[in-house]
């Protein structure tokens, strides 16, 4: 079966379990890009049968040397493995390609703040007196 075919199998399996139009759009993009890069890598029209661990292997790591970020990754990693899970348990692959989906981590990254200390001394002079002008207009608690 072509890949192509399988995908829209799949959209129609997320589609008949009630799925949001975003969850079916994110997996559909996602497969796209693992189908794309497989016709580049073998410059031909890709088969559901044909697809080997190796291919999904390389296909994560070409998707790490682009230095996507780990959310992104595990991402990947969720919607290729129910996808290759569908084909296996529906036998239009032989092996269990979810397995060589590598397990990835994400990562949480600690969030930055405005620090308001390294500011100028000359900017904070400035503040002080627009705070000390408004006061004598406003009303200040």
């Amino acid at each position: 079966m072509l890949f192509v075919e399988a995908i829209e199998k799949w959209k129609y399996v997320l589609t008949a379990g009630m799925r949001s139009k975003a969850t079916i759009k994110g997996h559909y993009v996602i497969l796209r890009y693992f189908k794309n890069y497989l016709e580049e890598e073998k410059n031909s029209k890709i088969y559901v049968e044909d697809i080997k661990k190796s291919d999904v292997e390389s296909f994560f790591k070409k998707s790490v040397e682009k230095k996507l970020e780990s959310s992104t990754l595990s991402t990947y990693q969720i919607r290729l493995n129910s996808f290759f899970k569908y084909l296996y348990s529906n036998e239009l692959i032989k092996e269990d390609l979810s397995k060589a989906v590598p397990k990835i981590k994400r990562i949480n990254k600690q969030r930055e703040y405005f620090n308001l200390y390294p500011l100028s001394s000359t900017f904070k002079k400035k503040v002080v007196k627009l705070i000390y002008f408004l006061k004598d207009d406003f009303y200040i608690l």
